[in-house]
């Protein structure tokens, strides 16, 4: 199957569309090789995310700098609020003027001890809420809280 795959990217890239639709017919099979290697998968591509990952670790005043970006952060809670299934973790300042948002959900949620002003590290994506960044972390391992 690899052997045809190879021979038809040969034979049909010929310019950038055809690379990106071809890109996007692979990403099953960059799935199923994320699935074997234990490597999330996003927008076709495997990285290897997690807090000891070799991610460009950045000051939190560049965090909006660094929107759709895969980083890595320090920094000391300021404030937080916990709902049913998602803890918001402020830092770089309280809420409103933090300067990123920190979302824990699904199992990651479980690390956060309401009531408690942790340190943290964290490695995800910088994506923009409502004119602020925040960083969604779902996967315990992309997370270490330390009290």
């Amino acid at each position: 199957m690899f052997r045809f795959i190879t021979i038809f990217i040969i034979q049909k890239i010929d310019n950038m569309k055809k690379l990106i639709i071809l890109a996007l017919a692979l990403s099953p099979l960059l799935a199923m090789a994320s699935i074997t290697h234990n490597a999330p998968v996003e927008a076709g591509l495997i990285y290897n995310r997690g807090v000891q990952a070799d991610t460009t670790k950045i000051d939190l005043k560049d965090a909006e700098k660094n929107v759709g970006n895969v980083v890595a952060i320090e920094a000391k809670v300021a404030s937080a609020r916990v709902f049913s299934s998602t803890a918001l973790l402020n830092v770089g300042g309280e809420y409103p003027n933090q300067l990123l948002t920190v979302v824990l959900k699904g199992e990651a949620i479980k690390l956060y001890k309401e009531g408690t002003k942790p340190t943290i590290k964290a490695t995800g994506k910088i994506a923009l809420r409502n004119g602020k960044p925040e960083m969604v972390i779902t996967d315990p391992k992309d997370i270490k809280i330390t009290e």
